[in-house]
């Protein structure tokens, strides 16, 4: 089996086109190509790392900033559950202060850059059988537009038929 030993990025930033709506962006994956015995060259996703703006800190509010990577266009946030989501995170932020004065956090994650590992330890990661993906995010209860930036490691990997028909029927 022909495999892809050099690992490449892609990268890609979505930003909201207004506070607290959907947006989503296409991005590009190397093409699809047929090969002469019948088989094809694939994406095969090994990690995704992203960064996603923190939501807005308000009091008595709970504010959101979900961001997802799907296989197939979409209007609003899907769940996990759907087969067409690859991934899916959501970065949250609680305030209880009914006295306003101190601010007390309840949760709040960082803003640091995630990692997800797709590979399933043996060294075969999540394959895609299209020439796009789409990323998409959307906040709730934030007063600014948020953004995101990820970056998706992959490889080519050449599968048969049967498996690519299967990747493009999700």
């Amino acid at each position: 089996m022909v495999k892809d030993v050099n690992p490449q990025f892609i990268r890609a930033r979505v930003v909201e086109s207004a506070t607290n709506t959907y947006t989503e962006i296409p991005v590009s994956l190397p093409t699809v190509q047929q090969l002469s015995d019948g088989k094809s060259l694939v994406i095969e996703i090994l990690k995704i790392f992203i960064n996603t703006q923190m939501p807005d800190f308000q009091n008595v509010i709970i504010s959101d900033t979900t961001v997802q990577l799907t296989t197939k266009p979409q209007t609003d946030l899907v769940r996990l559950s759907n087969p067409t989501t690859i991934f899916t995170e959501s970065k949250t932020i609680f305030c209880v202060d009914t006295a306003a004065t101190d601010a007390t956090l309840v949760y709040k994650s960082d803003d640091s850059t995630k990692v997800y590992d797709y590979s399933d330890g043996a060294g075969n990661g999540y394959l895609v059988g299209s020439n796009l993906v789409y990323f998409g995010i959307k906040g709730t209860n934030n007063m600014a537009a948020k953004n995101a930036n990820i970056a998706i490691l992959y490889r080519l990997k050449k599968v048969g038929a049967s498996e690519l028909i299967g990747m493009i029927q999700h």
